[in-house]
This record gives C-alpha cells, sequence and structure tokens, in this order.
C-alpha cells in the first residue's frame, strides 16, 4: 500500500444499524485483506449482515453506505471491491 494518508477529516460519517436485507441505497464494498471482520478489526457502522466471501480476500468483503477514508482503508487494511446500486 502506498504511503500513509494525513489524519486530517480521517473518519467517514457512516449512518447508524443498517441491516443488509432492508438496505436499497449504493453500497461500498470493501476487501478485507488481513484480518477478519469484527470488533476493531473494520471502521464502525458497516451494513450489518453483508459479510461475502470472495476468492480475491482471504477474509472476504464487508459494505458500507458511505465510502470510507483513505485513512480509514489504511488503518484497517481494507481495499476497495467495488460500488453497487
Amino acid at each position: 500500500m502506498s504511503k500513509k494518508p494525513t489524519p486530517e477529516r480521517s473518519y467517514s460519517n457512516q449512518p447508524e444499524r443498517i441491516y443488509d436485507d432492508t438496505y436499497e441505497g449504493k453500497r461500498y464494498t470493501y476487501g478485507c485483506r488481513n484480518r477478519p471482520p469484527g470488533y476493531a478489526a473494520i471502521p464502525n457502522n458497516w451494513i450489518c449482515d453483508s459479510q461475502r466471501d470472495n476468492p480475491r480476500f482471504r477474509h472476504g468483503t464487508i459494505q458500507y453506505a458511505v465510502p470510507l477514508t483513505d485513512w480509514e482503508l489504511y488503518s484497517y487494511e481494507l481495499e476497495p471491491a467495488e460500488v453497487e446500486g
């Protein structure tokens, strides 16, 4: 990964408690390269139950309603996978 981004505006403003089966908006999918999704392993407020297996990423993918910042991608070792919707 490239050099560490500056911490300015480092965290995205994610809505709280969105569920996979009821959310119909745009989804930003990120691959979990080095650790599985879970508490403190990914940024807060992901789309609940959106974890998926993906052959490109050892620990699958996770989805958010708002794009993550460069700081979050770097800090949590995530990689953009796709945008849906």
